[in-house]
């Protein structure tokens, strides 16, 4: 594969990504009104400790930081919807 191929390849999983992230965030918002409803805290870092427990050790710096800023960026939204 030469670089424009690689490029073409990473392009199509970016939109998986974007498209994926955008599916969460609905689901996030679902997650927000029920929380506001039963006035439960935006924040449970337990769950999130959960989730980065779970991913693979190798990996783990690289996807737990990317989870992190999926974890903020939650948050945020939630707190916007209040």
């Amino acid at each position: 594969m030469d670089l424009k191929e690689l490029r073409t390849e990473i392009d199509a999983i970016d939109n998986a990504i974007t498209e994926l992230f955008i599916k969460r965030m609905v689901v996030v918002k679902k997650v927000a009104d029920l929380k506001k409803t039963n006035e439960i805290p935006v924040l449970d870092r337990s769950r999130e400790l959960t989730k980065l427990e779970r991913l693979p050790a190798d990996w783990q710096p690289y996807i737990g930081d990317f989870y992190e800023k999926i974890f903020e960026l939650s948050r945020e939204y939630q707190e916007v919807l209040k």
